[in-house]
């Protein structure tokens, strides 16, 4: 089973965004050891404070033998296909757990992003860092549900 560690900055405000986010969660639970943690949104005055006490936070809950995937706009992007290969080979590879990394309103530290494993990018286009957390759910769920060759992805 793969183990999954989510974490996001700031509480999920939007209640439709909130239910879609417990919703995948609860798919994935059959198929991944899913653990989300909710780093406190600093709110500091300046980009830069921010940035570093988000990095300050995340790092303490990464490991040193976590595969970190930081959220990128300028990261890599993939077919959902692709992105469930990635997984699985990762899988093989012996990872046994991935960090995935959705930074808050500014981004992610540029610290964070250059010891990632992967910086991942769903799109061109900027989504808000409470949008993105449902969407990389879903593409987690459908990775699993490709991988074990169910019909939810076509």
């Amino acid at each position: 089973m793969i183990h999954i560690h989510i974490i996001w900055v700031g509480k999920t405000q939007e209640k439709a965004i909130n239910h879609l986010v417990q919703d995948y969660i609860n798919r994935l639970r059959p198929y991944a050891k899913i653990e989300i943690t909710e780093i406190r949104d600093p709110k500091l005055k300046s980009i830069q404070e921010s940035q570093t006490k988000e990095r300050d936070d995340i790092t303490k809950q990464i490991t040193n033998t976590d595969y970190l995937v930081c959220l990128d706009e300028n990261g890599k992007q993939f077919s959902s296909q692709e992105f469930s290969t990635e997984l699985s080979n990762l899988k093989n590879r012996s990872v046994s757990r991935f960090c995935f990394v959705i930074g808050g309103s500014f981004g992610i530290h540029p610290d964070l992003l250059n010891d990632a494993d992967l910086r991942l990018s769903f799109s061109k286009m900027t989504f808000t860092h409470e949008m993105i957390r449902p969407f990389l759910l879903e593409q987690l769920y459908r990775a699993c549900m490709i991988e074990t060759g169910s019909k939810y992805h076509h």
